[in-house]
């Protein structure tokens, strides 16, 4: 995997055996590897989060799969949810990288975090308290656009401002 000058990091709030199961995520991350000014890394819950004896819904230091950065390092953080069951374990990954869950407390500088993902097709309401950019259907009809404003190197509220005028975000 290649270092680019702007790096994602895409989470799926569960499980590697729950994340790998998922075909969308899958093509989201081969086609964000694809674009030569983005690299992306995977970040998943710690296999003992989900055991009913594990741990209390916090997570110490979240890294990712492939370098093993902490959240906190990366341009942007994208989350694909498919349950509202996870919609904890998606705080839980927020918080995880050292910034408020709650879009609304996030500072300036925080990296954007966007969501997509099965969910959005059901009830995208509640994401909105989570999210800077609600990535809603399709993900293929909506990721040119935003890797696109990634690789440019928007920020956090360039971001929210360019997504307003689209459809789908």
């Amino acid at each position: 995997l290649r270092r680019a000058e702007r790096e994602v990091v895409l989470c799926y709030p569960h499980t590697y055996r729950v994340a790998a199961a998922s075909l969308g995520l899958q093509v989201v991350y081969r086609a964000l590897n694809s674009r030569p000014g983005l690299s992306c890394q995977r970040a998943v819950l710690p296999d003992d989060f989900a055991a009913p004896s594990g741990r209390d819904g916090k997570i110490q230091q979240l890294r990712s799969l492939e370098h093993n950065m902490g959240l906190d390092q990366f341009d942007a953080i994208a989350i694909s949810i498919s349950y509202e069951l996870d919609l904890p374990h998606l705080a839980a990954m927020i918080a995880a990288a050292g910034i408020s869950p709650l879009a609304r407390e996030r500072d300036p500088d925080d990296p954007p975090v966007i969501v997509g993902g099965p969910l959005t097709q059901s009830n995208a309401l509640p994401l909105g308290v989570f999210a800077d950019v609600v990535a809603i259907g399709e993900a293929e009809d909506v990721l040119e656009d935003l890797a696109a404003w990634l690789e440019a190197g928007a920020n956090r509220a360039e971001l929210m401002t360019l997504a307003l005028g689209r459809e789908g975000l």
